[in-house]
């Protein structure tokens, strides 16, 4: 019985150690792996997100566009809208420094996240906390290039930001 504990516990020490190492590769020391901040600042130059300044709620604010039937709305800002169903509309298109709001119309809580799935790193601005229920947050995207997203939550959920 004790040969079969010890063996379980070593099973699980294993387990443990591989899981923060995958969680902690490529990382610099001295750097801890934190959220990338809701606000879609540029890069600094150093690699790194600065820390956020201003929240990124919109409440709402006017001129930020809205979705259409098109599969793709050519605009310099955008909404995409949440719902259990998934983002709509699911392909959107702006020109650099243009802006999405995304805006959770659901009765559950949704993320939105860069692709891939779950490391998040085509386009980490997109990274963003949970959002409730009629919660939204607006991205800028600053560089140009086809970016691809995803309700972390309901990782079925995707979406596709083509910046021009």
């Amino acid at each position: 019985m004790q040969k079969g504990l010890g063996i379980g516990i070593a099973v699980i020490l294993v387990v443990v150690l591989i899981a923060v190492f995958w969680m902690f590769r490529g990382q610099p020391a001295g750097e801890t792996l934190l959220p990338v901040p809701p606000t879609a600042t540029p890069l600094d130059g150093t690699g790194r997100f600065p820390s956020p300044t201003a929240s990124a709620d919109t409440g709402g604010l006017p001129g930020v566009g809205s979705p259409q039937a098109s599969p793709t709305v050519p605009t310099s800002g955008a909404t995409v809208s949440i719902a259990t169903t998934g983002f709509s509309p699911a392909t959107v298109s702006v020109p650099v420094n243009g802006t999405v709001t995304f805006t959770n119309s659901d009765t559950q809580s949704h993320q939105v996240s860069s692709d891939p799935h779950p490391i998040h790193t085509n386009y980490p601005p997109l990274n963003g906390d949970v959002l409730a229920p009629g919660q939204s947050r607006t991205v800028t995207f600053t560089q140009a290039g086809t970016f691809g997203y995803h309700d972390h939550l309901n990782p079925g959920l995707r979406g596709t930001v083509t910046v021009r």
